[in-house]
Parts: structure tokens; sequence; C-alpha cells
């Protein structure tokens, strides 16, 4: 992984996953620094006491605002290292569209 990404990584990331609140800025920097996704697998942002009513179960809390956490669902993606970067914002906004009853973020597993 480039250095600039993995500084990146470690600024930008909300929690253990690769988690960012802005996901495009993150595949900009990602595709500029010539670093690729392989795998997606989605968090939905929820209020912890509304976990219930989740995609997802277990997670992170969101230590900027405790009372939330990205819960991790079972949607996942793989194989997008031969896709270009558009393919990737194309298949995010897909999932979000399929999904918009919920406020999903990406977690992006990077190509070595």
């Amino acid at each position: 992984m480039n250095i600039k990404t993995a500084e990146y990584i470690k600024q930008n990331r909300v929690c253990g996953e690769n988690i960012f609140r802005d996901c495009k800025e993150f595949l900009n920097a990602l595709y500029e620094n010539g670093d690729r996704v392989d795998i997606i697998v989605w968090f939905d942002y929820c209020k912890i006491s509304e976990q219930h009513k989740s995609l997802g179960g277990g997670g992170y809390r969101d230590t900027q605002n405790p009372e939330y956490m990205w819960a991790e669902t079972q949607i996942f993606e793989n194989e997008f290292a031969d896709k270009s970067l558009e393919e990737i914002l194309e298949y995010i906004e897909g999932v979000r569209n399929e999904y918009r009853e919920y406020d999903l973020y990406p977690s992006f597993y990077i190509k070595e």
C-alpha cells in the first residue's frame, strides 16, 4: 500500500475498519496513489439503542457521537481490483439506493 494511502487511512478512518465519513474522498485519494479496492463490506450507521432495527449486528461505536455505531451487515462484494473508480462509485450508489431506508457506509479492503 502506498505510504500516502496509509497516512490518509490513519488520519481519516472512523473505527477499526476502513470506514470513512466521506468515502468518495477516500476513493479519490486511494486511486490517485495507485492503490485499489479489493472487497467492500457494508456497515449500517445507527443508534445503538435502535440496533435491533438495523441490517447489521455488532460493530463499532462512533467515538465522535457515542449514541451511534457502525453495525456490520451481511452485504458485501469482492473482486473490485479490476474495476475503475467510476464503477466502484456506481456500485456504492446502487447499494445505497437499494437500501435507502438505512444509513449504509462501505468498509474497504485494499488490494495487496
